[in-house]
């Protein structure tokens, strides 16, 4: 095994246990990538405050999901005026708490054995969902959430909601994770992306939804004038004079201090060279290609019908065989199947 630093290691065994470290480029923003006041990701949050120093300012932050919640309500109490814009537009929902007491859920214990090649597969699967969200309460799903479309008051409207105990569809969301990570397992990586794709907006807004807490302060910064989120997103940026000037879709133009990237990351995609037997982490040759197979039991397989390696990928690396990788859960639920197998006798099956 070669280290960053050129040292080798031998072992007998390999664990990938790596997560996310390339920050997603936005849309507009791919030429900015090395300017010093724009920053590719908010975190870690002292790395944040420190670019920004301690003088207010004007910040745009390019996403609206949690990791740009997170990054507003951080620069909103260090008192800097903050704009929060993506494509979408759309804040995550709000609910009361992020883990909800057991329920039985027959609906959704059923969802891991669809048909994997059903081409009705995302039609069940919503059936079981809106099925499971009935069996917590009969007040109808359009009564739980707000369709408000401008962001600000849709986010006031579900937080009055969560605050009235009206959010019953969150005991539904990790019992739906955990269902959904059951059968990915059995698609292709071509029919996973799809489904995921089709549920996107759900994920992003009902999934990752906003604890109530932080909701009621993203409420409290947008009264007091801290914070806005943008009716759509940037049409051109420039910078000049120690500002970025941001021209929006109704062509008004808006000045600010610094830029903050709050998007995401690209999940890791490992890299075989079949011809060395090698497995790159990062910065593969050309004569590697990117690994698209994860066998049942995570160890690393060159293709499909290959021998397995003794190498297992545990956590967000999962992603080519499991969706919602970095669900905590199921992370957990991985390095104890792994844990298991390598804690066999050396002829067990594996």
């Amino acid at each position: 095994m070669l280290l960053s630093d050129g040292r080798r290691l031998r072992a007998d065994d390999v664990v990938v246990c790596t997560g996310v470290r390339r920050p997603r480029v936005p849309d507009g923003f791919a030429a900015w990538q090395d300017h010093p006041r724009y920053l590719d990701s908010p975190y870690p949050s002292t790395r944040l405050r420190e670019a920004l120093g301690q003088r207010p300012g004007r910040v745009l932050v390019l996403g609206t999901h949690q990791s740009a919640v997170e990054a507003a309500l951080l620069l909103c109490r260090d008192g800097h005026r903050t704009t929060l814009t993506s494509p979408s537009g759309q804040l995550p929902a709000v609910r009361t708490a992020l883990a909800a007491p057991p329920h039985a859920f027959p609906a959704l214990d059923r969802v891991a054995d669809l048909d994997p090649a059903d081409p009705l597969l995302g039609d069940r699967l919503l059936r079981h969902t809106v099925e499971a969200v009935r069996s917590v309460s009969p007040l109808p799903w359009r009564r739980q959430v707000s369709t408000a479309a401008v962001p600000v008051r849709r986010l006031r409207e579900e937080t009055a909601l969560a605050e009235a105990g009206a959010c019953h569809w969150a005991r539904v969301c990790a019992p739906l994770i955990d269902a959904t990570i059951a059968l990915g397992g059995a698609l292709s990586d071509e029919r996973r992306r799809a489904l995921m794709a089709r549920f996107a907006p759900f994920v992003n807004r009902y999934v990752t939804a906003l604890a109530l807490v932080n909701a009621r302060r993203l409420v409290a910064h947008c009264d007091a004038g801290r914070l806005r989120v943008a009716a759509g997103y940037p049409r051109a940026v420039s910078y000049a004079d120690g500002r970025w000037r941001v021209r929006w879709p109704d062509s008004t133009v808006r000045e600010y201090d610094h830029v903050v990237n709050a998007t995401g990351f690209h999940p890791p995609r490992p890299h075989w060279d079949g011809a060395t037997g090698t497995l790159h982490l990062e910065a593969p040759p050309a004569s590697a290609t990117a690994l698209d197979h994860l066998a049942a039991d995570l160890r690393v397989r060159a293709a499909p019908g290959a021998a397995p390696e003794r190498v297992w990928i545990v956590g967000v690396g999962t992603h080519l065989r499991i969706p919602f990788a970095n669900h905590l859960n199921n992370v957990v639920r991985q390095a104890d199947e792994v844990t298991g197998h390598l804690l066999r006798p050396p002829n067990s099956p594996t």
